[in-house]
C-alpha cells in the first residue's frame, strides 16, 4: 500500500500508539514541554511540517533509530535523542548549571514495552552528594542518547569520591515484577573508575536486604554505555539498590530503567 500506513490508539488522555508502514510500532506519552540548555542539544534534526500534529511528528520521530522524545514548536518537529520517564517535571529554574529554557508547544516521550519505572516513587543514597547530583535526577532528569553527546552530567548521580561501598536506592510505589534493568553510565570522558563491580539487588524487604537481581564485575567505558542487567528469571519486589562493590571508587550513574 503506498504511502505511510498509521494507527493512533487513544491508551489514555496523554497517551497513544504509532504504527509505521515498516510496521514500527512506538508507545508515546505527553512529558513537560520545557527543558534546560541540554536537552536542545540532544535534538537530532528539525523537520518543518506543513499541518503538522502530533502523530505527523511521531512518525518521523519512527524514522530515526535513535530517537527517544520529539516536541512541536509552530510548524517544527523537533526529533530528540533525550530519554523521559515519565517523572520529568519541566525546566528547573534554579538549576545552578543549565540557566536557559527552551519552551516548545507540547513533547511526547517514548515509552517502552514493560518499562515500570515510573513506579519509582522515593530514591536516596547513603552519600554526601556535591555540585547538585542529587539521585532523583536518575529518574526525573534526562539523558542524551546520542552517541557524541551522552548525559548531560548535572542530570547524573553520584556518590561521594572518597565514599567506598556506596549504594542508590529507590522504591516503587506498588510490587512490579521486573525481568531487566538497563543503566545508563557518565559518558564525559572522566578518567576515573565510576561504574565498576556493580550489583543490583531487588525485592520485597524493605530494608533493602534482597537477593542479588544481577551483577557487572567490570568498568563502565567512560564515553557513556548502557549496562544490561538480567534476572535468571522474573522478580517481584518494591525495595532496588544499585551497589557498589568497589571499595576505591565512586558509583555514577545518569539514567536507570526497568522493565517488565
Amino acid at each position: 500500500m503506498a504511502g505511510t500506513v498509521m494507527k493512533v490508539m487513544a491508551l489514555m488522555l496523554s497517551n497513544f500508539l504509532v504504527t509505521s508502514a515498516v510496521i514500527t510500532t512506538i508507545k508515546v506519552y505527553k512529558v513537560a514541554s520545557s527543558h534546560n540548555d541540554p536537552f536542545p542539544i540532544c535534538t537530532i534534526r528539525v523537520v518543518e511540517i506543513q499541518g503538522i500534529s502530533r502523530t505527523s511528528c511521531a512518525i518521523k520521530c519512527l524514522e530515526e533509530p535513535l530517537c527517544r522524545a520529539f516536541c512541536v514548536k509552530g510548524a517544527s518537529c523537533h526529533i530528540n535523542g533525550g530519554h523521559l520517564d515519565g517523572h520529568w517535571p519541566g525546566a528547573a529554574v534554579d538549576h545552578p548549571h543549565y540557566k536557559k529554557i527552551f519552551t516548545y508547544d507540547y513533547c511526547y516521550a517514548i515509552l517502552d514495552d514493560g518499562d515500570v519505572t515510573s513506579h519509582i516513587v522515593d530514591t536516596s543514597s547513603s552519600t554526601f552528594h556535591t555540585q547538585n547530583l542529587y539521585p532523583e535526577l536518575v529518574v526525573n532528569g534526562f539523558y542524551c542518547h546520542i552517541p557524541q553527546y551522552h548525559g548531560p552530567f548535572h542530570y547524573c548521580f553520584m556518590t561521594g569520591t572518597s565514599e567506598s561501598l556506596g549504594y542508590w536506592r529507590a522504591t516503587l510505589d506498588s510490587p512490579q515484577t521486573i525481568s531487566t534493568i538497563n543503566v545508563w553510565t557518565r559518558g564525559d570522558g572522566y578518567a576515573k573508575k565510576l561504574f565498576h563491580n556493580v550489583e543490583i539487588t531487588f525485592g520485597t524487604s524493605s530494608d533493602f536486604n534482597n537477593p542479588v537481581f544481577d551483577s557487572y564485575p567490570n568498568a563502565a567505558l567512560f564515553t557513556g554505555e548502557m549496562i544490561t542487567f538480567n534476572a535468571t528469571s522474573p522478580v517481584t519486589g518494591r525495595y532496588l539498590e544499585v551497589r557498589d562493590l568497589s571499595p576505591s571508587d565512586a558509583l555514577c550513574f545518569c539514567n536507570i530503567q526497568l522493565l517488565q
